[in-house]
């Protein structure tokens, strides 16, 4: 039986697979047996049915057990089996036989000689009977029985069940189906969308399927685009497939209006008892109540439960909901709050559906009440039915009370990430009869929707909005003019920067006390965009006097950590993002402070951390959707120093495939910085040095701590490529820009190792002991690394071997401890510092060509005997180093020990170990 389909299609634990698997390799071979399938409705047990019949090349008979045909089970699967074999008069003859009075284990024997001739003239069969629970007791007592004795026929019998199988199941072989978990949720909709979807959407319909893999792939196929990139909400009424749809539409015209309003009825509560039902059908003057309601249970998608009835599937009572007339709908609804059925929506969080939140909006409901309902919705239940439940209610408000809705829902579905949606509402409150205070917060909402896409902002329609709203709404015009500021300092331009900001001065100073906050932090930006990092400060400073900025709002306190990230400042940066953590923050709001905590991170070098929280970042608001050039920038720079270099190439292409045509931004430009970097850890001096240069070339007005960073790194790739006059011209440079400025720790730091590279050996401890800073400096350990390994190779070029050995130890185990593994392995200092690199062989195996240079050093050292600890001590790197790059090495040569390296080095170098190239 091919099971591959399982594997890839239901994302069902490998243990339930397996035992269906090993039941039908057991048929195969003439050791039949019966399985119940059981697991709580909706959990995807009938979907594991229907795997069974694609994959399965047994030849297949499947039956339901809520169907009527099944009261005699063994007529109609003697009826199937003639239809489906050669030997369909012996099957016929045997189908037609009159046992009336023949008891249950007679029927049963019958029933086994027609499965056992059909087995061996046919081949391999499977019986699968679906709802077999739901069957009379005496179908029940016959499958047990011909359960019970298939162990000598190839003949496998499937039964789906209840979590309680009844009695006859129990001695048969029980395979348990639980519900789909959020995992393999994002696995089979992966398979099914063609690629990942976005959080938002699996969640969603995660929760509208009940983890049933049927219907999760069902609703897959409803989605839109937009919707699986998570910027557009899922909408309700829930959209059914096009054949589920025209299913009850056709059941729709067969019923009469007494049973659409029963329907109807059912598709809102979680079940009506049938007095109820009948006294329903009665107050509706129904001719004869017993037979509609007959007529209505007839329908396989109802199930009756001791007195009670329910549509089964989640699904059809969507179908069921969106077919019904809008007065169905509300009448239901009325039903439902006046007699007190239990609805499918309760608390939202336990068994419950989401028809009933589409109520219809009461129009005597105050705006207000409906906004705080819709942000409780958002909050504890589902932010697309908040926003379905608005949309309801702007289309019964007057024009007044529709733009207050409409802005409240643009401002919500931007807080979830629903950018698409919140932009299209927000448009629609700019162009409607909107006060101007409500018209300058749409704008802002569309600002950020445009720069969370990384699209221009239209800066006209800013200065006009600004201009519109100035007498009127000055603090809403001074915001919307700092904002707008802000986003286009974050995307490197500067058209309209400078018009806005002298608009918002002239606004400030009519109304000095309207509060301006993010003029301040305007002011701040562009202070710190004319490298005036001094001014940047003192502003800073006097704002945080009047109120400090921990116990400000979240995007203050956020861009207070951001402005001192970028002057280095990181440990002021941290206790900032720590203020601005809190529980209640939105979608939008965590994936902001994630992403302004990657930044610290990197500066602070800590790429394990940086990469943590960039992971976490990307599981809540997607990196290809929300900001995507900024995060998979720093998704390159935290590859390249885990050492992931390929991997970092490919992203880094995507990022810059328009500069060929189009001018490089700033967020371009730190990929080319970091690309350099990248190449400087490989010890590609000239590479660097081009990319390096770029990027400096295009980031000229931002005065930062990246920059600082980007001019160190040039120096330091002049200094590999044996251009000295030209590193110290790039030294002078970089002094005479950072004496402008006030410095910091970090900065400090970092210019000492500048200085480090080109300076007289006589004066490197004295600089070596400036770029580590004392223990109060706290400056980052990727620093400190990276200054004791130029010191060592200082050293070493003088002839100081000993100093030299020393001071790479401690950087290496520096490197090591951070994680930095793309300076260890990179080849950086492959050619220093006692790290000498096997080149790969000129000819013989390709494989040993696909080893890094510290892999091939390691491998020189397997090959001369050495063990682990040896080789450690060797390379001044740990012995848990060493095991990860044998594991590396092992992977890449397919072989598993080190007599397999040393057979293989041998083979490829008959004279001797030792003879690798170093």
């Amino acid at each position: 039986m091919n099971d591959g389909g399982f594997r890839s299609r239901t994302a069902e634990p490998i243990s339930t697979l397996r035992q269906v698997q090993d039941a039908f390799e057991a048929a195969e071979l003439g050791l039949g047996s019966a399985l119940v399938i059981t697991g709580p409705s909706g959990s995807g047990r009938t979907r594991l049915l229907g795997e069974l019949v694609v994959n399965s090349s047994f030849d297949t008979v499947s039956i339901g057990g809520a169907s009527n045909v099944c009261e005699q089970v063994d007529y109609s699967l003697m009826a199937l089996l003639g239809r489906s074999g050669r030997q369909r008069d012996a099957s016929r003859r045997t189908a037609g036989l009159e046992i009336r009075e023949s008891t249950i284990a007679t029927r049963a024997e019958h029933l086994l000689d027609v499965i056992a001739r059909h087995a061996d003239h046919e081949g391999p069969l499977a019986i699968l009977v679906d709802d077999a629970d739901r069957m009379g007791e005496d179908c029940q007592t016959l499958l047990g029985y011909v359960g019970r004795r298939l162990a000598n026929h190839r003949v496998v019998l499937v039964l789906v069940s209840g979590v309680e199988p009844p009695e006859p199941f129990l001695p048969l072989s029980q395979v348990a189906v639980p519900p789909l978990g959020k995992a393999a949720a994002v696995a089979l909709m992966t398979e099914a969308l063609g690629r990942t979807p976005a959080p938002a959407l699996v969640n969603e319909l995660h929760r509208i399927s009940r983890s049933n893999p049927g219907a999760l792939l069902e609703l897959c196929e409803t989605v839109t685009e937009r919707q699986v990139d998570g910027i557009e909400s899922i909408r309700y009424p829930i959209v059914v497939s096009g054949s589920r749809a025209s299913r009850w539409m056709e059941i729709d015209d067969r019923m009469t209006e007494n049973q659409r309003t029963m329907l109807s009825l059912l598709a809102v509560a979680k079940s009506v008892a049938v007095p109820d039902l009948l006294e329903l059908a009665a107050d509706r003057a129904s001719a004869d109540p017993e037979r509609e309601l007959d007529g209505l249970l007839s329908l396989r998608q109802l199930e009756r439960i001791g007195d009670r009835v329910r549509i089964g599937s989640q699904l059809d009572r969507w179908a069921v909901y969106g077919t019904a007339t809008p007065g169905r709908r509300a009448l239901a609804h009325t039903l439902v709050d006046e007699r007190g059925y239990q609805r499918e929506l309760g608390s939202g969080r336990d068994g419950v559906t989401d028809a009933s939140v589409l109520r219809p909006v009461d129009a005597e409901l105050e705006p207000q009440q409906v906004l705080e309902n819709a942000d409780a919705m958002a909050r504890e239940w589902s932010c697309s039915v908040a926003l379905s439940i608005l949309r309801d209610a702007i289309s019964m408000s007057c024009d007044t009370s529709a733009s207050a809705l409409r802005l409240t829902a643009a401002k919500l579905a931007l807080e979830q990430g629903f950018r698409s949606d919140a932009e299209s509402l927000a448009d629609e409150v700019v162009w409607s009869d909107a006060c101007v205070a409500d018209r300058a917060a749409a704008e802002l909402v569309k600002i950020e929707a445009r720069y969370l896409a990384d699209r221009p902002i239209n800066v006209e329609s800013v200065v006009d909005a600004v201009r519109e709203c100035a007498d009127e709404a000055p603090a809403a015009a001074m915001d919307l003019a700092g904002v707008a500021i802000l986003f286009q300092l974050e995307q490197g331009q500067f058209y309209g920067v400078y018009e806005l900001y002298r608009l918002a001065e002239r606004i400030h100073t009519r109304h000095p006390g309207s509060p301006c906050d993010a003029l301040t932090l305007a002011r701040m930006s562009l202070a710190l965009a004319r490298e005036n990092s001094e001014e940047a400060q003192s502003l800073h400073n006097e704002a945080d006097a009047v109120e400090p900025f921990s116990r400000r709002d979240f995007r203050e306190i956020v861009a207070s950590g951001m402005f001192l990230t970028r002057l280095g400042r990181v440990e002021e940066a941290r206790a900032r993002f720590e203020c601005a953590s809190n529980p209640s923050l939105t979608p939008l709001q965590r994936m902001y402070l994630l992403t302004a905590q990657v930044d610290c991170e990197i500066i602070a070098g800590n790429p394990v951390g940086a990469r943590n929280l960039w992971e976490h970042a990307d599981a809540i608001l997607s990196s290809h959707t929300h900001l995507r050039t900024l995060r998979l920038a720093q998704r390159v720079q935290i590859l390249g120093l885990q050492g992931q270099f390929c991997e970092a190439e490919q992203i880094a292409a995507q990022l810059l495939s328009v500069g060929a045509s189009g001018e490089i931004d700033s967020l371009q430009a730190r990929v080319l910085a970091v690309l350099g970097e990248n190449a400087l850890m490989q010890g590609d001096a000239e590479r660097a040095i081009a990319l390096l240069e770029q990027s400096i070339d295009h980031v000229d007005r931002h005065a930062c701590i990246w920059k600082t960073q980007r001019y160190v790194d040039l120096i330091e790739a002049l200094v590999l490529a044996g251009d000295l006059r030209a590193a110290a011209r790039m030294l002078d440079v970089t002094t005479e820009r950072l004496q402008r400025r006030t410095q910091t720790t970090l900065t400090s730091a970092i210019l000492a190792r500048g200085r480090l590279l080109v300076a007289e050996i006589t004066d490197a401890r004295e600089l070596v002991e400036l770029a580590l800073g004392s223990r109060d400096d706290k400056v980052p350990a990727l620093e400190r690394a990276r200054s004791l390994a130029i010191y060592a190779d200082r050293l070493l070029e003088h002839g100081k071997v000993t100093q030299s050995r020393q001071r790479a130890r401690t950087a290496f185990a520096l490197f090591e401890r951070i994680g930095a593994d793309g300076w260890i392995s990179g080849g950086r200092w492959s050619t220093r510092t006692g790290m000498e690199a096997a080149a790969p062989p000129a000819s013989g195996d390709p494989r040993l060509g696909t080893l890094s240079d510290i892999e091939r050093r390691v491998v020189q050292l397997v090959v001369q005997g050495m063990r682990n600890r040896e080789i450690a001590a060797q390379l001044y790197v740990s012995q848990r180093m060493v095991e990860k790059h044998l594991t590396s090495i092992f992977r890449k040569l397919g072989i598993r020990s080190r007599a397999e390296v040393f057979a293989l080095i041998k083979n490829e170098q008959p004279a001797s170990a030792s003879s690798i190239p170093v």
